[in-house]
């Protein structure tokens, strides 16, 4: 039975995290209602465990479900991590650490036990740095891919996969393979990137598999094999949330089909969904909205979008959804006369769309900013 992590507040009118087990969202919904919770808020859905543990991570054992949700609002790579890897080591440092303090206490002559006590303490000293690495190279791996620097990303992905021979870190080595195929797509080999991610076919769950194979055509910037791909991974999920979203916001934002997005919405209005799927939900609607030129519904939407990964925590993570936000609330914005809010706006977005040389939405600001 899938679990759920969630954030909600109790009867006493106190906030807490916690993992509830419930076939879907809303039977774990109603049994924390039973319970007295409000303002409940899901992190994972019914996919969540069984993509980890494809991927090859998951929630070690004895974190809490507070430690959990505090490390996805970390930035990976920060010096908060490397604090917390040396927490959870204490029990290979520590000891060897003091084992060498009293060694030096007693002074010298040091023989051969004070010796080995300085050397294994070197060691236990050094492994959280160890640990730390892969984190570190993950955050600048991240940072390349958020700003489209592809050959940067590539040095990077090889990097990864060269040290998971070395060391097994297996929560990078899908994540890694799809972000060089990405790059190599972005670069313009998209069908010698497809075809390197072939083997994890039967390794990642089908819907997710396809939904990972699709940011392949979106590197590449292929929209309707984006879009052809987007609804094969919606039929093998059963119609989920995550991959209609996916799919609709595709629809209206790279092929302009806000009637066909709007549909696959309202499919899904009424589901019950975890916040950060809802958040693109809101995202996707707004883009619906301006498409059919309801601008102050759009702009309400995009906001609640925005609004919702600021909550969400880790903001440099979700850096480049804000300036492509921003990028379509300057669109409203202007519609609305606000020329003022959306030139601010569009300056912050400008450097994203130039990175990913993003010329169409950028024409569309323009144009929305000289009223044409």
């Amino acid at each position: 039975m899938p679990s759920f992590l969630y954030e909600a507040t109790d009867r006493s009118g106190q906030q807490h995290a916690g993992r509830v087990h419930a076939e879907t969202l809303a039977a774990a919904r109603d049994k924390l209602e039973l319970q007295g919770c409000r303002e409940i808020r899901f992190h994972t859905d019914a996919q969540s465990e069984a993509i980890g543990r494809a991927e090859g991570h998951g929630t070690a054992e004895g974190v809490t479900p507070a430690q959990e949700l505090s490390a996805r609002r970390e930035r990976p790579g920060s010096l908060t991590q490397l604090v917390a890897a040396y927490r959870a080591s204490w029990i290979i440092w520590f000891p060897l650490t003091a084992w060498a303090a009293w060694k030096l206490y007693l002074g010298s002559p040091f023989g051969f036990g004070a010796w080995a006590a300085f050397m294994l303490a070197a060691v236990g000293l050094l492994f959280p740095v160890w640990a730390f690495i892969p984190s570190l190279l993950y955050a600048r791996l991240y940072d390349a891919d958020a700003w489209a620097r592809w050959a940067e990303v590539t040095t990077l992905c090889n990097r990864a996969l060269a040290w998971q021979r070395w060391f097994r870190f297996d929560p990078m080595l899908i994540d890694a393979e799809i972000r060089r195929a990405a790059a190599r797509a972005a670069l313009g080999d998209l069908q010698g990137a497809l075809h390197s991610l072939q083997h994890l076919q039967t390794r990642l769950p089908r819907a997710h598999y396809l939904a990972r194979v699709a940011a392949i055509y979106e590197a590449a910037q292929d929209w309707r094999g984006l879009a052809e791909q987007q609804a094969q991974a919606v039929d093998a999920s059963g119609r989920g949330s995550t991959e209609v979203v996916d799919l609709a916001t595709t629809l209206v934002w790279r092929l302009r089909r806000a009637d066909d997005a709007a549909a696959l919405l309202d499919e899904i209005r009424d589901q019950e969904m975890a916040v950060l799927p809802r958040a693109y939900f809101e995202f996707a609607s707004g883009l619906v909205a301006l498409e059919r030129g309801e601008y102050q519904t759009a702009q309400r939407h995009i906001a609640t979008f925005i609004d919702t990964l600021a909550q969400s925590g880790a903001p440099g993570l979700y850096g480049y959804l804000y300036d492509y936000a921003n990028a379509f609330l300057a669109i409203t914005h202007a519609a609305l006369g606000q020329k003022k809010q959306a030139a601010q706006l569009l300056r912050s977005a400008l450097p994203r769309l130039t990175a990913f040389r993003d010329i169409e939405l950028t024409k569309r600001c323009q144009a929305a900013l000289l009223g044409r």
